[in-house]
């Protein structure tokens, strides 16, 4: 196994790396995927990088949160210690808890970012017909449970 330590080497420089490494990733995936989100059609695409990689290291907190939840608590201290149901309840909770902190951060907080980003940089007033603020929670809210989960079950390996 020496031959490949950045793989299977359990020192803490390789798994730093590792680790460093996989949120890296993530986070320029999760950057180049979300730039072409609706709300940024109108923009060239050069453009919409900066902005889409700003939200997307926004959202790496939560990713982060979720991830290292399932990976360092719930399963050594309740998986593999046979505590199936505790587990299940855990990850439920922790999805659902993902989910809000997403809805939250992409409700209030995003929303206000970006009609200032649309106004100050672009020169844009934001659509008068722009959904209610319920939806948009609600909407980011499933958003959350989606990106929580696969973040979750990619990076849980990584232990």
């Amino acid at each position: 196994m020496e031959q490949y330590p950045f793989i299977f080497s359990n020192k803490l420089k390789h798994r730093l790396l590792r680790h460093f490494t996989f949120w890296f990733c993530w986070w320029l995936f999760s950057t180049f995927l979300y730039s072409y989100i609706v709300a940024y059609q109108f923009l060239p695409s050069l453009e919409r990088i900066p902005i889409s990689a700003t939200e997307s290291f926004i959202f790496l907190i939560n990713h982060l949160f979720i991830s290292y939840t399932l990976m360092y608590m719930v399963v050594p201290h309740l998986l593999i210690k046979g505590r199936y149901f505790a587990s299940f309840y855990s990850v439920i909770l922790l999805v659902i808890a993902t989910g809000l902190i997403n809805g939250i951060i992409s409700t209030y907080y995003l929303e206000y970012w970006r009609n200032c980003i649309l106004n100050t940089v672009f020169g844009l007033a934001a659509s008068p017909n722009a959904r209610p603020q319920s939806l948009n929670f609600y909407l980011s809210l499933l958003a959350g449970l989606r990106g929580g989960l696969t973040v979750g079950g990619i990076a849980a390996p990584l232990n």
